[in-house]
């Protein structure tokens, strides 16, 4: 579709270009919102009808937190307090 539309668009125009990045960013949130919306319903259907528990195994990696991180690397900084007055 969107090859379609690529293809048998005219440049010539005053908003053909502009038109043309609208649609690929437009192709590209939908692409995301498919990838998103597949992993989620194989994460329900997983726990939902999987027996099996999912653990981890020996060339797992383990990915801390974002949030993790953050808090790591502020405690790391040498930023000082210095009181007002």
């Amino acid at each position: 579709l969107i090859s379609l539309y690529l293809g048998s668009s005219s440049f010539s125009s005053t908003y053909g270009a502009a038109a043309s990045l609208v649609i690929i960013f437009v192709w590209i949130y939908y692409s995301g919102l498919i990838l998103y919306f597949g992993a989620e319903l194989t994460q329900v259907f997983r726990k939902r009808y999987s027996d099996q528990k999912l653990l981890p195994t020996n060339d797992s990696i383990i990915v801390p937190k974002a949030t993790d991180l953050i808090n790591s690397a502020v405690k790391k900084s040498s930023v000082k307090k210095v009181k007002a007055g």
